[in-house]
């Protein structure tokens, strides 16, 4: 299943990227959904290959950890589909610096539902004050960043993913969620330094967050 959904995958990830520096380019905004599902219709370029096989095999890990995690059944589907959105997002976020809201407010959806469901390792109430607790804390830190250097330091996409993630720990795992989240952007800093890749300054903090997300779901929906 990754390796056929695979190659698909990162052909849409290349669609959504090739919208957003349209967008970008043109200064013009609109579903960029609707708009990279166009141009997957179209004929281009294929992607390349060491993205097809990191999304092959994200989602392989997702298919495979979703059901080892959650237990076979309705559970390990739902936390498969989560860690399957989840990796999407992160290498979209690797690929481009970018988590759009067609990742993040499903993903935010799927976590309240799942747990108003009884899919989800927390209960609703527990999710949905995750979800704004999460929500809250990076929010403020977002602009007190922004106020302290005078220039975006987090993107919306990091404050609406993170409180996706909130939902999914609910707000009893926000702090093992908060500590992993700060292990994995140390690392993730460490690494980015020592790659010294061209572009820009930041790192992609989605994937951070989404590496802690995984783990701190993953511990959670196995109650350790």
């Amino acid at each position: 299943t990754a390796a056929l959904l695979g190659p698909a995958l990162a052909r849409l990830a290349q669609a959504q990227v090739a919208t957003l520096e349209a967008q970008e380019a043109s200064g013009r905004s609109g579903s960029e959904l609707v708009e990279s599902l166009r141009r997957l219709a179209r004929p281009t370029g294929r992607p390349e290959p060491a993205w097809r096989l990191a999304h092959s095999a994200a989602l392989a890990l997702a298919l495979a950890g979703g059901p080892l995690a959650g237990g076979p059944g309705l559970p390990g589907l739902f936390l498969a589909l989560v860690a399957s959105l989840i990796t999407y997002g992160a290498l979209l976020d690797l690929r481009a610096y970018w988590l759009p809201d067609s990742i993040t407010q499903p993903l935010l959806w799927l976590g309240l539902t799942g747990a108003a469901l009884g899919l989800a390792p927390v209960p609703p109430a527990d999710a949905l004050l995750g979800a704004a607790a999460a929500w809250g804390l990076l929010a403020a830190l977002q602009l007190g960043a922004r106020a302290l250097l005078g220039q975006a330091a987090l993107g919306g996409g990091d404050v609406k993913l993170m409180a996706a993630c909130g939902a999914l720990v609910g707000l009893s795992g926000l702090p093992r969620l908060l500590v992993l989240l700060a292990a994995a952007t140390a690392l993730l800093a460490l690494a980015w330094r020592q790659a010294r890749r061209p572009g820009p300054d930041w790192i992609p903090l989605g994937l951070a967050i989404s590496v802690a997300a995984l783990t701190a779901t993953t511990l959670t929906a196995t109650g350790q």
